[in-house]
């Protein structure tokens, strides 16, 4: 009975071999890959590049023109969307790279801004080191939320005496 199976195993499997790797080189140094997860808490956009050279944004049909366009006002936004590039297995090689471009040039990339890979992302929970401003930011926000909280917390409190 096992050799059966496993005949049968064979036989399925000689007419469906494994897909090619993408000859294309990538992810860039710094960039993100599905074994690292999302980095915790954040907004995705997917950029997918397919065969002859047509993107989709979010899985909407866009152009080049139009992706550059988004990714300049991603870039300026706080707190900064994860953009995930997600190239299929036929992409071309030389396109493919010009969308690297356009996106480390309006985004932080090689800090972790970007990812790139097609699969599930999960739910990581990727540190990555603040800069001193965003450290200030973020001790500024942690001090009006704790702010709030008190003046929250003295506001329903019942007055005893």
């Amino acid at each position: 009975m096992r050799g059966a199976a496993a005949l049968a195993l064979c036989l399925l499997t000689a007419d469906h071999p494994p897909a090619a790797p993408s000859a294309c080189p990538g992810p860039r140094p710094g960039w993100l890959t599905p074994r690292d997860g999302l980095p915790h808490l954040t907004v995705v956009n997917r950029l997918r590049v397919t065969r002859g050279n047509r993107l989709e944004w979010n899985r909407v049909p866009v152009t080049r023109d139009t992706v550059r366009g988004y990714l300049g006002l991603v870039g300026n936004m706080r707190p900064l969307p994860f953009t995930i590039l997600a190239p299929d297995r036929d992409a071309d090689c030389a396109f493919l790279e010009a969308i690297r471009d356009d996106m480390a040039a309006e985004l932080p990339c090689n800090e972790g801004g970007c990812g790139e890979g097609r699969g599930r992302w999960g739910d990581g929970d990727v540190q990555r080191p603040l800069t001193p401003e965003a450290e200030s930011e973020r001790a500024n926000i942690v001090a009006e939320i704790e702010a709030a909280a008190d003046a929250a917390a003295a506001a329903v409190e019942p007055k005893h005496r």
